[in-house]
Parts: structure tokens; sequence; C-alpha cells
């Protein structure tokens, strides 16, 4: 059985729990601060492409473990 990945939305959600703005998260992915927030209450979604949906996952994972990383 394959993991289910984490949605953007859910991983947006992790970041800002874990202290970072959503101007830093948007500064990283080139988009405004505003997207950041849509994106997080699901009210859009980072559907230009499934390429593009998965590259804006996998860098917000790369935040993510680099937070735990430097943390522990």
């Amino acid at each position: 059985m394959m993991a289910t990945e984490p949605n953007t939305c859910g991983l947006l959600k992790m970041l800002h729990d874990s202290g970072v703005t959503y101007q830093s998260i948007a500064n990283d992915l080139g988009v405004s601060w505003r997207t950041i927030y849509r994106w997080s209450r699901e009210e859009t979604h980072p559907n230009y492409s499934r390429h593009y949906e998965r590259f804006i996952n996998e860098t917000l994972l790369e935040m993510l473990n680099g937070l735990h990383s430097s943390n522990g």
C-alpha cells in the first residue's frame, strides 16, 4: 500500500505552526503571501499542473525537514 503524500494545505499548516511566516514561505516559492494564505485555507490550490504542485510540496517538505533537523 502506498503512503499518501501530504497535501499543500497540510504542509503549510505544519510550517506555520512551527513558526515560519507565510511571507517567508512565499519568498522561497516566488509567490505572494496572499497566495500562501489562500492555499493554507484551501481557498485556492497550486493546480497549474500536477508537476508544479509536486514541486511545491517537495519544497515545503524540505523546509519542514530543515526546521526539524535544526531543532534537534
